[in-house]
């Protein structure tokens, strides 16, 4: 018997979950206690004293609108090509060129809208976010020459 308990547990996915849990909580911080807390929050007041908090709220907030239109980007497309692929239906080559032209057609406000982000992203936010990136990585550098 002890063979086939150690197959089970070999194929068992409650260790693994649990290992994963483990991982979450610590991740987390849920399993921190006051002091482990404390001592995460002054480790990283420490290490990002030299940036300001108007160049940080500048670049999460590039950097969410990046994410928030690369996402909008990759959905629509996704979105697009999925509804073509499934709308398209016929008997015939001929049927089925026609019901992927339609489905083309209705798909077209959402090729549109990736169309649009790609475009925000590309003439508004890749510039600015070429900067704000630059910058903090000069200051970065700039400081690791200081010392």
């Amino acid at each position: 018997m002890s063979f086939l308990a150690g197959l089970k547990a070999f194929f068992s996915f409650q260790g693994v979950a649990n290992s994963a849990l483990k991982i979450v909580d610590k991740l987390a911080g849920t399993d921190w206690t006051s002091k482990e807390k404390a001592e995460w929050l002054l480790k990283y007041q420490e290490a990002t004293k030299h940036q300001s908090p108007a160049r940080r709220f500048i670049a999460v907030a590039f950097t969410l609108g990046m994410a928030l239109f690369g996402f909008t980007y990759l959905m629509a497309g996704a979105t697009a090509q999925a509804y073509i692929f499934i709308a398209t239906t016929g008997d015939t080559l001929a049927q089925v060129a026609a019901g992927q032209n339609l489905a083309e057609i209705r798909a077209k406000p959402l090729l549109a809208l990736q169309n649009d982000c790609y475009v925000y992203m590309k003439e508004v936010i890749a510039n600015p976010m070429t900067w704000i990136l630059g910058f903090y990585f000069a200051v970065d550098i700039g400081s690791k020459i200081k010392k």
